[in-house]
């Protein structure tokens, strides 16, 4: 038998147990909560990329459509040039021979604040016209919808990254282009 004096503090000592097991339940079910919230995040990026790939690979596929794959700039594409530490910025442009086209990109270093990444055409020989901006996450990716290029003749088409959307001439050094022909 436990004697009388004891049996409080065996008592507390249970309900002390009780209680941080129960704060330790609370805790261990945030951190699944928390978890499931970013993978649920990260799957639906994951499926909004995939789904931007798939349309540019279907409007590639339109005859007369102008594909353009975009690689570094420069050969040895460094995170100060604009890469991510998980690759080399590397695209795909597709601009269909009617209706809006689309840029899509990956292992871009994400932008902070104002930053975008522009995208310019250079039809031919003329000056580079801009198409767009968008902004990359943590991630490295992005995209373009709804480009449009006029004009026959080669198509090159360059990424730059701006200190903020409306530039109206590309800021150096150029991230990533590529040059298609018309029907290529």
């Amino acid at each position: 038998a436990v004697p009388a004096s004891r049996a409080p503090l065996r008592v507390g000592r249970r309900w002390a147990s009780a209680w941080l097991l129960r704060v330790a339940a609370v805790l261990v079910l945030a951190a699944l909560g928390a978890t499931s919230l970013l993978l649920g995040q990260q799957l639906a990026a994951e499926r909004a990329y995939a789904d931007e790939l798939s349309r540019a690979l279907s409007l590639a596929a339109a005859p007369g459509s102008r594909v353009t794959v975009l690689a570094p700039a420069t050969p040895a594409a460094s995170p100060a040039a604009g890469a991510s530490a998980a690759g080399v910025p590397a695209g795909l442009g597709v601009v269909p021979p009617s209706g809006p086209g689309l840029l899509v990109m990956h292992d871009l270093a994400p932008t902070s604040g104002g930053q975008v990444y522009e995208a310019w055409a250079i039809v031919g020989s003329g000056a580079p016209a801009p198409l767009g901006s968008f902004s990359v996450g943590s991630d490295g990716r992005g995209w373009l919808e709804g480009i449009s290029v006029a004009g026959p003749g080669p198509l090159t088409l360059a990424l730059t990254r701006e200190p903020g959307p409306g530039a109206t001439k590309p800021t150096l050094p150029i991230v990533s282009s590529g040059t298609a022909r018309p029907g290529a």
